[in-house]
């Protein structure tokens, strides 16, 4: 049977009966938008006057910097039912006209313009301290040969492309360009719009504006920035993000500018782009990159490229291009995308979604209200708008609209617009005492996780290292749930060592019975030691479990594995058990959990390798007769596969499907939990 993100693979094991495996490989979901940019009077109620989903606008634009005359033929005016505006501006540095500088405007205005102005160089002076703190960075790793400065000295920019070269104006010239484009901004959207937050970084800026009477309900505010061009650290590409919270839902915003020009190497590099703006953008828990949270929306010029094949000459691809667009055939430049060709492969924004480009492309066209487009390039979707959700939120997440707006005149792009809208994030009851039925018992609905392993891990180490040759490591995993490659794979790990064990579990369930048996004589022998070699630094990997809301997490602790020292394909023996704090079995609708791959660092802080999310109830849906859910899935980080993560759960959680609990009895008493009293009223979990 199919999910709506994975496929329950219905095997039979060596007594006929009947098991699973989830397989989650799909990497990227395409939205086909409702509709169009339509009248007002088409669009939903905003929470702003009762509604009850966050209405958004994102409009994003490279303005080539040049000055903007008009705005209605990319952003309606005053933005109707729409609770929030955010623009993403690339180039966007220009020097205005003296009649634009002279326009009239109130003393509000006027006082609101002086403190943007001066916010702008407060942020290119931070900029500054940015990019001489990175520079010094990559000028240490290029001294010691480690290769980390790459192409430290390496442009963007070819040197016949007048129109992407970075405009130079005078301080005065930029202020005076700013102040106009600051107040077309603010006159389009009206009075009723306040800035919520700003971003800016050399020609780059992100503008989050929100109504007046849904700003003080904004709360946790955070900004970040990462220059990706000239250097690792200069300011013509890189990200800008906002983040916050507002009606229990924590959404991040983000801006960028990647690198551009077509080629294969361009794209690697747009990719490595991407990566490096996820490293850079860290809020909340620092370990984690901002998918840790409810929604992000990434909007830019991301300069990814329409791809014809590669036996065609420059101009015979040139030709079947704009054929295709004079005969809309916006399905078959989508099959040439290159962006969606990249998510699709885990190599950049990994599980994010995006909408279908049912327009013309938007680069690289002339600066007029025609869409006429430059002989030296082949159109491209540049210009985007993509977004991620937390797992068991993405339903809760919609794009209604995307749109390329072909009348706007005044750049080499035309600026995309997208509208969403967001359902608020329901709260999760916690329940502060295990109790079933009015009873107190000394567990809570669990899950517990064995027969963990992984495979092809990203090495995050270093140089090399002296390791033991050992025996070939015993699976503990059935054949039918391994891939085909894992005996290849483990031939990779011969020498791996486990380290830290942990005690949160020692018994392992059968997949068959899910009853508890003791391990074999042969799975728990130790390794031999063969010998000792000197090999390529690998990883010392370990698992984590952490839960979306985190207070669902019963256990004060980590829920963790052992560290398998100097592996990318470990076997994990330990088995965690996650204790979740529900007061019914309903409230797991509203959860998810992460298993995250964490790489132990004695010196430094921890990193992570990658994460496979999950949800309770695909739990329920692809686990067996037995209660076991079986599972192989990416892990990903910064929006790259880097590796796969494959394992058995335990689900001993309310079945809110069908409305029973039906493995209770599994449960077992949490020695992780702090619990010390029983409240005087505590929640039931049925």
């Amino acid at each position: 049977g199919k999910s709506s993100k994975g496929v329950i693979v219905k095997e039979k094991d060596a007594d006929g009966k009947k098991i699973f495996r989830f397989e989650d490989r799909k990497r990227y979901d395409v939205i086909e938008c409702e509709k169009p940019i339509v009248p007002e009077t088409d669009y939903e109620t905003a929470m702003f006057e009762g509604g009850s989903r966050i209405k958004i606008l994102v409009a994003s634009s490279n303005i080539g910097n040049a000055s903007v005359q008009e705005l209605d033929s990319w952003v309606p005016k005053n933005a109707p039912h729409t609770d929030i505006v955010v623009f993403g501006l690339q180039e966007s540095t220009y020097k205005a006209t003296i009649s634009e500088v002279d326009d009239e405007v109130n003393e509000a205005t006027v006082a609101l313009l002086n403190a943007e102005l001066a916010f702008d160089d407060e942020q290119a002076e931070q900029g500054t301290a940015e990019n001489a703190e990175k520079a010094s960075t990559y000028a240490a790793a290029e001294s010691k040969g480690g290769g980390g400065g790459g192409d430290y000295f390496e442009d963007d920019d070819d040197e016949d492309d007048e129109d992407e070269k970075p405009a130079k104006h005078t301080h005065e010239e930029k202020l005076s360009g700013s102040r106009h484009l600051l107040l077309a901004i603010q006159r389009q959207l009206g009075d009723d719009f306040v800035l919520l937050e700003r971003v800016m970084r050399g020609q780059m800026r992100i503008r989050v504006y929100i109504r007046k009477s849904l700003a003080a309900k904004v709360k946790n505010v955070e900004i970040g920035a990462e220059n990706t061009g000239l250097g690792h650290v200069y300011a013509n590409k890189g990200g800008q993000g906002v983040k916050f919270e507002l009606a229990n839902t924590s959404i991040v915003f983000v801006n960028s500018h990647l690198a551009a020009h077509e080629s294969a190497a361009k794209c690697n590099k747009r990719n490595s782009n991407v990566r490096e703006i996820f490293g850079g953008l860290r809020f909340g828990n620092k370990l984690y990159d901002m998918t840790q949270f409810d929604h992000v929306i990434w909007c830019g010029d991301l300069n990814y490229r329409i791809e014809p094949p590669q036996s065609l000459s420059k101009a015979a691809a040139m030709k079947k291009v704009k054929a295709m667009i004079e005969k809309d055939d916006f399905d078959g430049l989508w099959e040439m995308d290159e962006l969606q060709r990249e998510m699709k492969a885990g190599r950049a924004y990994a599980n994010f979604n995006t909408a279908r480009t049912n327009f013309k492309p938007t680069f690289k066209v002339e600066r007029s209200v025609a869409t006429n487009y430059n002989p030296k390039r082949i159109p491209s979707y540049c210009d985007r708008v993509i977004w991620k959700s937390l797992k068991h939120l993405q339903n809760n997440l919609q794009c209604h609209a995307f749109n390329g707006c072909h009348a706007f005149a005044t750049s080499d792009h035309k600026p995309i617009i997208a509208r969403f809208a967001i359902t608020p994030t329901p709260k999760v009851n916690i329940c502060e005492w295990p109790s079933f039925n009015g009873k107190g018992f000394d567990f809570f609905p669990q899950l517990k996780f064995f027969e963990l392993r992984a495979r092809d891990l990203e090495a995050m180490d270093e140089g090399v290292t002296l390791q033991k040759i050992e025996s070939k490591q015993e699976s503990f995993m059935s054949a039918q749930v391994l891939n085909k490659n894992d005996d290849q794979n483990d031939d990779q790990d011969d020498n791996s060592t486990i380290a830290s064990t942990s005690t949160t579990g020692t018994n392992k369930r059968s997949s068959k019975t899910g009853n508890v048996e003791k391990r074999s004589s042969k799975a728990s022998t130790p390794k031999k030691n063969k010998g000792w070699t000197i090999g390529a630094a690998k990883s010392d990997p370990y698992c984590s479990i952490h839960t979306y809301p985190i207070e669902l997490k019963a256990a004060s602790t980590d829920v963790k594995t052992e560290t398998v020292m100097q592996a990318l394909s470990p076997v994990f023996e330990t088995e965690p058990i996650l204790s979740l704090r529900v007061a019914n079995g309903e409230q797991l609708r509203n959860a998810s959990f992460k298993i995250s791959v964490i790489d132990y660092d004695a010196l430094n802080s921890d990193d992570v390798i990658g994460s496979a999310e999950f949800t309770f109830q695909e739990l329920l849906e692809g686990q067996d007769d037995d209660g076991i859910f079986m599972f192989e899935r990416d892990v990903v980080f910064k929006g790259n596969v880097r590796g796969i993560i494959c394992g058995k759960i335990e689900v001993n959680i309310p079945d809110f499907i069908k409305g029973n609990f039906p493995h209770k009895s599994r449960c077992i008493e949490d020695k992780t939990l702090t619990i010390t009293a029983r409240p005087a009223s505590c929640c039931v979990v049925s």
